[in-house]
């Protein structure tokens, strides 16, 4: 019986030295994500065509569990699914507006700079 409680003992104890896992994401950053936008957007549709999960998963070829986790934003699809999806719900899927990376934003701003620049204009003549 001692035995086995020290086993017990020791995997509790390793149990409590392992850090806890952060989450991946946090509530306010899931909240503003592409793919739970796309879920709300997606039931909204859904909703308003009085359509059942199991209709529109069956119409994009999906599982209706992946219909629900896609629109409570807990997964991101793929390209293939957003197309099928956008097929089943009968909407035209449009591309989003580019949103520049940081890098490009700061190219950007480094370029504009440059051709301010009164020394650059008159090398160029």
């Amino acid at each position: 019986m001692t035995i086995l409680n020290h086993k017990a003992n020791s995997a509790a104890a390793r149990r409590r030295m392992r850090p806890h896992p952060q989450p991946a994401a946090t509530i306010h950053d899931r909240a503003a994500s592409p793919a739970v936008d796309l879920g709300r957007t997606a039931r909204r549709l859904r909703e308003s065509q009085n359509l059942t999960l199991a209709d529109v998963a069956h119409r994009a070829n999906i599982s209706s569990a992946m219909l629900s986790r896609l629109e409570t934003g807990r997964v991101s699809p793929s390209l293939e699914t957003i197309v099928a999806l956008s097929a089943a719900l009968g909407v035209v899927l449009v591309a989003p507006p580019e949103v520049p990376s940081e890098r490009t934003a700061a190219l950007r701003i480094a370029i504009d700079r440059t051709f301010a620049d009164p020394a650059f204009v008159a090398d160029a003549k």
